[in-house]
């Protein structure tokens, strides 16, 4: 039996509903995804609310994408700052 397997997009945006926050190191080091502001894009088109906070890293700076709303759901930029705040990457999984 073929196993549904999800598309890029979908891996992006579970993790934005479960942690809130995505980095582009997170897309690549835990998923294998190279093309994240792409798929941002995509989701923004789609009507959700994504907010984009700049940090300086040792060498460049580097983006955080925040999930703010669902499409049809008002967002509240406020909840950006402090989702980015709370934000702990998560653990690679090793397979």
């Amino acid at each position: 039996m073929k196993e549904d397997k999800q598309s890029q997009k979908e891996i992006i945006l579970n993790h934005l509903r479960k942690y809130g926050v995505i980095t582009l190191l997170d897309a690549v080091n835990i998923y294998k995804i190279c093309r994240l502001s792409a798929i941002i894009k995509e989701l923004r088109n789609e009507g959700y609310c994504i907010a984009t906070i700049l940090k300086q890293g040792k060498f460049n700076k580097y983006g955080n994408y925040i999930l703010l709303a669902e499409p049809n759901e008002n967002p509240n930029i406020w909840d950006a700052k402090e989702k980015l705040k709370n934000y702990k990457q998560p653990s690679l999984l090793i397979s």
